[in-house]
């Protein structure tokens, strides 16, 4: 995502004032996968400038966070499998 980053910001600046607003950034929910409540909260954190808009960095430090969260996301779920096969495993096992 984050080397499409321009590319999005392109196709979600709807009104080509090269900042996205907004109702504008409330169509990146499906793309990133985040709860409607939680956009405007969101969107308000990368609005650095607080000028009521996403410019293309502010939009490109928001990809970066999106990326991090998931990979975090990530590493947990394969830490909880490790952890369900281990214990899968140790279930079987008898104490001699």
């Amino acid at each position: 995502m984050y080397r499409h980053s321009h590319h999005v910001f392109e196709l979600l600046d709807m009104d080509g004032g090269h900042t996205i607003g907004l109702g504008e950034f409330k169509a990146t929910r499906f793309l990133f996968n985040i709860k409607e409540e939680d956009l405007s909260r969101i969107f308000k954190d990368f609005d650095i400038s607080g000028d009521e808009q996403l410019n293309y960095k502010e939009f490109k430090m928001f990809t970066i966070f999106c990326i991090d969260r998931q990979q975090k996301k990530q590493k947990e779920k394969l830490r909880k499998q490790t952890l369900a096969i281990k214990s899968a495993t140790n279930v079987g096992a008898t104490v001699v």
